[in-house]
């Protein structure tokens, strides 16, 4: 049953305070000052057998994996090192080296995915031309790599 409250003890060093969301009028002002009191915490571990472990609890395998290859990339664009040479080394597309370099430019990690929703246009075709629309209501224009071809039907 869940309804019975188990004391855990933990022998890492975690923050002794993490504020209540109900004394903030949103979450993303609850989320800022959980942030604040994160970062505050490790400038305190200033050692890594003290930061490590807290890590090890934080972030799965996947997400270390994912913040050492940022942190490698960050490494080589400021050693300006070519994206080719990113992309063999870390095996990082230049898609996420973009959005690294991008990150260093306005100090703040945004996905490609995250950027889409705002930045990327959406695809604007031209408008067909009039002699492509068949006068004959049985012909039908289809668009492939070997042209323009009219199907009958």
């Amino acid at each position: 049953m869940r309804d019975k409250k188990e004391n855990i003890s933990v022998s890492i060093d975690i923050p002794a305070v993490i504020p209540e969301v109900k004394n903030y009028s949103s979450r993303v002002a609850w989320k800022k000052a959980v942030w604040d009191v994160i970062v505050a915490h490790f400038v305190t571990l200033r050692h890594t057998n003290k930061l490590e472990p807290l890590l090890e609890i934080l972030l799965t395998p996947h997400e270390r994996s994912r913040v050492i290859h940022r942190m490698a990339a960050i490494n080589r664009i400021l050693m300006n090192k070519e994206y080719r040479e990113i992309e063999e080394e870390l095996f990082l597309t230049p898609q996420t080296i973009s959005t690294i370099k991008k990150a260093l430019r306005e100090e703040h990690y945004r996905s490609y995915n995250e950027r889409g929703k705002i930045e990327r246009k959406k695809k604007v075709y031209s408008p067909r031309k009039s002699s492509e629309s068949s006068k004959d209501p049985f012909v039908r224009t289809r668009r492939t790599k070997y042209g323009i071809i009219k199907i009958r039907g």
